[in-house]
């Protein structure tokens, strides 16, 4: 069995608080003590351990980061570049997937406090604003998401003005029917639904837009929605999905209906993940720069940590339209 901090503080006939400090190289300790004390670590081939180093720094140098879904391609980038930007600063990482339960939400967040990591970062929560507050009470977090947290640093993905963005660009194609594939979660759906809507109302083309609505978002649910969208509307000449997996499924029903892309309808999704260049035909989404996202948002969490002075804020995360082979120009009735 390793040795403890505990089994050195005996051989040594000292306080555990004593060992800390000298492995943490803290505090005023006597240069005999000191020696002693390391011949007894060497000896005992003992190893410190983050918790001990906590007694004396009260920081465990871990934080936690909370994401709905593991399977969401959102995601992984996102996680590369907070625990990339973590292990820059000689921070673990705890990473815990909710599996789009609010309840298991709560219960990673108590399970990272008897951990007692230094801080939390959640993503994509499926939590209501109160569900936040008491969250995060008595942490230090960093939050993505459209809720407004008072005394929190969230993070916001401008979705209206991405889904505005799509609209217009397909205004200039020529586009004047449009679909929206709704996704889960409403406080995403919501303002991207307002924003596809608020271009073409702007340009004088009221009700242009047709709203479908699936749960869960998947491919398979996107595909399924396409083809009754598109039976009950064959006017509609262009397709926005909620995010990229949506846009696939939209590919996937014209696929199957026989509909070219982008000949005879054109195809947009949201996030740009990975699989958006590879799919067939290459789709046009709204990019979000995911890695800077995670990097970004832990860098901000682990100034707070550190004392830095903070103020906490809403940062507004812009994105730009990559125009590939799925969108085309469209005749106008």
């Amino acid at each position: 069995m390793p040795a403890t901090l505990k089994d050195v503080a005996l051989a040594a006939g000292v306080s555990i608080r004593t060992v800390s400090r000298v492995v943490n190289n803290q505090g005023e300790i006597g240069e005999d003590t000191r020696q002693r004390i390391w011949k007894i670590i060497q000896e005992l081939d003992y190893r410190p351990n983050q918790l001990a180093r906590s007694m004396i720094t009260g920081k465990t140098l871990a934080v936690g980061i909370i994401i709905p879904d593991i399977t969401d391609a959102f995601f992984p980038e996102f996680i590369l570049g907070a625990e990339t930007c973590a292990r820059d600063r000689n921070f673990n990482v705890f990473l815990c997937n909710a599996n789009r339960q609010p309840d298991l939400e709560l219960k990673y967040v108590d399970l990272l406090s008897q951990r007692q990591v230094d801080g939390i970062i959640m993503a994509g929560s499926q939590l209501n604003e109160d569900g936040l507050v008491k969250a995060i009470r008595g942490h230090h977090a960093v939050i993505l998401t459209p809720n407004v947290i008072p005394d929190t640093t969230i993070f916001t993905i401008n979705d209206f003005d991405g889904c505005r963005q799509i609209g217009r660009y397909l205004l200039e194609l020529g586009h004047r029917r449009v679909g929206f594939v709704e996704g889960t979660w409403s406080k995403s759906a919501m303002p991207r639904k307002k924003g596809l809507t608020a271009a073409f109302d702007q340009a004088g083309f009221e009700n242009a837009v047709t709203v479908t609505s699936i749960f869960p978002a998947t491919i398979e649910n996107a595909c399924s929605a396409t083809k009754g969208l598109i039976a009950q509307h064959p006017e509609i000449t262009a397709l926005v999905g909620y995010n990229d997996n949506v846009a696939i499924g939209i590919l996937q029903a014209c696929r199957e209906l026989g509909k070219a892309v982008p000949q005879d309808i054109s195809v947009v999704g949201f996030d740009d993940i990975p699989e958006a260049s590879r799919s067939t035909p290459a789709l046009t989404s709204w990019h979000i720069d995911r890695m800077r996202l995670g990097s970004e948002m832990m860098t901000t969490l682990l100034d707070e940590i550190s004392g830095n002075e903070i103020q906490h804020r809403q940062v507004m995360v812009d994105g730009l339209l990559v125009k590939r082979d799925s969108t085309a120009a469209a005749g106008i009735a």
